[in-house]
């Protein structure tokens, strides 16, 4: 008779806190994704045509750049709730770039999505 397996408590833990990391991650992409939101809702409210101050909407915990985005560019992005805003360095590998959107103050802010 074989001895039972042995169970890797750390390899445990480290998937446990790996989990919880992207959890976490999800949240604050969505939390992001809400105040984006609501700022291009009272901006179409006032007609404004210059470009919305955005957050990025990537999973980096300690991430607050601010990204410069047409609303009609935002508008476009919308359509597709896959899809997030993102500094061009904060893709993660299992996401793709989907458009990049010029922006003069930083790096390009981009459309992102998860790949299928």
């Amino acid at each position: 008779m074989s001895a039972p397996p042995r169970i890797d408590r750390l390899s445990e833990q480290s998937a446990a806190e790996e989990a919880s990391a992207r959890v976490a991650g999800i949240r604050r992409q969505a939390l992001f994704r809400d105040v984006n939101e609501q700022i291009r809702r009272i901006a179409a409210s006032f007609a404004v045509e210059e470009p919305l101050q955005l957050v990025c909407e990537c999973g980096q915990g300690d991430c607050l750049a601010r990204l410069s985005v047409s609303p009609q560019d935002c508008e476009a992005l919308r359509r597709f709730p896959s899809r997030f805003i993102t500094r061009a360095d904060h893709v993660c590998d299992d996401e793709r770039v989907i458009r990049e959107i010029a922006d003069d103050r930083t790096d390009a802010p981009l459309a992102r999505e998860r790949r299928p």
